[in-house]
């Protein structure tokens, strides 16, 4: 696909890797002077769980940012979290936007797909595939309550990420590098804010999950 920038994204299947079938596709952003690999099959997933798999046809915006949904593999909770939306930033790098598995309204994200105009909902001329100028994501969800409807999702600013990065040094999550810690692995896996994750595996470490019941209310 070819964005507003002059920029394409595009998927392609490799042969001869060194990985063979675990490594043998890609996504591809290019211009007239280089192409950059965006992400590739066996790569990790942002968040550490599970490692790429396979990927739908990417998006690209006119800032050049590209979107893409994608299968994984070898993820914490089998089908219930193998797929999401995720979001190449030139600053942040691979950012999760979406997947299923994680909380929402209450609920958790049972299927997810890129909101297109085809759904019969309004979107401005840059928006009629879900993904806009901006880097906003429109998608589609079914929930396991079985209620259906649409989420926008906007990429973190500079402020937010150094918070988030803050925020998990100081719960002991992961390092001063980020590198994601055994702690961080077992937050990750309750769908909590991570505050609320901590607590819960501190206080099932010091037998006071009524306490900690009580400070999480």
């Amino acid at each position: 696909v070819i964005g507003n920038s002059g920029k394409l994204a595009f998927q392609a299947m490799l042969a001869g890797t060194s990985g063979g079938t675990t490594d043998d596709a890609g996504i591809y952003r290019g211009s007239d002077l280089a192409l950059t690999t965006i992400v590739r099959k066996g790569e990790f997933a942002p968040d550490g769980n599970g490692t790429f798999d396979s990927f739908g046809a990417p998006l690209i915006n006119k800032a050049g940012q590209v979107a893409f949904q994608a299968t994984l593999t070898g993820t914490n909770g089998g089908t219930a979290d193998d797929e999401g939306i995720f979001l190449v930033h030139d600053t942040f790098g691979l950012l999760q936007m979406a997947r299923k598995g994680a909380p929402l309204a209450g609920s958790t994200i049972s299927s997810i797909t890129f909101a297109t105009g085809s759904l019969g909902v309004s979107f401005a001329s840059d928006e009629s595939n879900g993904f806009n100028d901006t880097g906003r994501i429109a998608y589609t969800f079914v929930l396991t309550n079985t209620v259906q409807g649409v989420a926008i999702v906007t990429p973190p600013t500079p402020a937010a990420i150094d918070s988030a990065k803050c925020l998990l040094v100081t719960l002991g999550a992961a390092n001063e590098l980020l590198d994601v810690n055994e702690v961080g692995k077992r937050m990750n896996d309750l769908p909590l804010h991570p505050r609320l994750s901590r607590l819960l595996l501190a206080a099932n470490e010091n037998d006071c999950h009524w306490q900690a019941s009580i400070a999480a209310a």
